[in-house]
């Protein structure tokens, strides 16, 4: 069997295209430009992390994440293939993804009459992933920025250093599918907060724990794969999945953005999960890598984050929102001595400096 995919390895920012064939339980992806190595994986040495039906799949290959894109079609043949392999709640989570609508809703009125606890510790969160991918981009975005509109009310935004920040994101010229805006707010408490589609929100505190620009940099990439990744939109629903379900089956589709936006401040105190965590590291520095700076950042960074919080409460907050474990910086690499300079040094020192005066 062989199909036109395009796929993410984290060498390039970019999905590449490519043909997969897949013979006798070996696939080899062969990039459609020459100079690119191929890559032969067995079908024992693949896991499925995730599917979006019809649409990519994220595979696991010896620890490193592998984003596949293809047609509805093919997309659909590879997850039949893989699928032997998902965990039990994977299997629930791919199941209800091809549902009908009609269906789902007669299912979820069974289980909320039925199996309170079950709907809490079982279906809750998935209702809330899959809103999340029955979400377009551009809905994403438009209830996105009207989500950190309503947040940014509560807070106090220093519109010069958001003005720095947002350069100097787009200087390190990270790539997504988001229109990012990039805001720093004056509070005491550390915190940072990427809201769905495609804000990041820098609490000043946290800018001081910073010791160099390539570490602002692994931040704002960790911060960025939360939006790319979607998981920011993943947790905000899963939270709300009770008050989704109710305005879905009321006949409310409307009120969904309305109960988005309405509960908008209560990001700032949703944790992420340890896996929505450890993808947000490894993607974060994947966006680092193919920049030219070195990944090692990302574990600098949070091993700098965890050193901070042993000395002051203010990075309590971040820790509490974006927990730590103590095999997280284990499986990030160490910065390394002899990275060359990346190419937008000379910039990002500069705006980097003038965040800090």
């Amino acid at each position: 069997m062989t199909f036109e995919i395009t796929f993410f390895d984290g060498v390039t920012a970019h999905p590449r295209q490519a043909l997969l064939t897949i013979i006798n339980r070996v696939w080899t992806l062969i990039p459609k430009q020459p100079e690119e190595p191929h890559h032969t994986w067995s079908d024992e040495r693949i896991k499925l992390e995730h599917y979006r039906p019809g649409a990519s799949l994220v595979l696991r290959v010896e620890g490193e994440l592998v984003r596949i894109q293809a047609s509805a079609e093919v997309a659909d043949l590879l997850y039949q293939r893989v699928k032997h392999r998902e965990t039990l709640f994977q299997k629930c989570y791919s199941w209800m993804n091809n549902v009908g609508s009609v269906r789902l809703v007669a299912i979820g009125l069974v289980v909320m009459v039925g199996l309170i606890l079950s709907y809490a510790l079982w279906v809750s969160p998935m209702i809330g992933r899959l809103a999340a991918n029955l979400m377009t981009i551009e809905q994403e975005a438009s209830i996105g920025h009207k989500m950190a509109d309503r947040a940014l009310e509560e807070w106090e935004i220093d519109h010069d250093k958001s003005a720095i920040l947002q350069a100097f994101f787009d200087n390190l010229g990270f790539d997504t599918d988001y229109p990012v805006r990039c805001f720093v707010v004056d509070e005491t408490a550390a915190n940072a907060l990427a809201f769905p589609g495609g804000t990041i929100v820098v609490f000043d505190s946290i800018l001081s724990v910073t010791e160099d620009w390539q570490q602002l940099a692994a931040l704002l990439a960790h911060e960025l794969a939360h939006i790319n990744e979607r998981h920011s939109l993943e947790t905000v629903c899963r939270n709300l999945s009770t008050y989704l379900l109710i305005s879905v089956l009321s006949g409310d589709v409307g009120g969904v953005s309305g109960i988005l936006i309405e509960n908008a401040t209560k990001l700032e105190r949703l944790a992420y999960s340890r896996s929505l965590e450890s993808e947000a590291d490894q993607f974060g520095a994947r966006y680092l890598k193919a920049q030219g700076i070195d990944p090692g950042n990302m574990r600098l960074l949070f091993d700098n984050l965890e050193r901070h919080s042993i000395a002051s409460s203010r990075l309590l907050q971040y820790l509490s929102t974006h927990p730590l474990g103590e095999a997280r910086s284990s499986v990030l690499p160490e910065r390394s001595l002899s990275w060359p300079e990346p190419s937008m040094t000379s910039g990002a020192k500069a705006l980097f400096r003038q965040l800090h005066r």
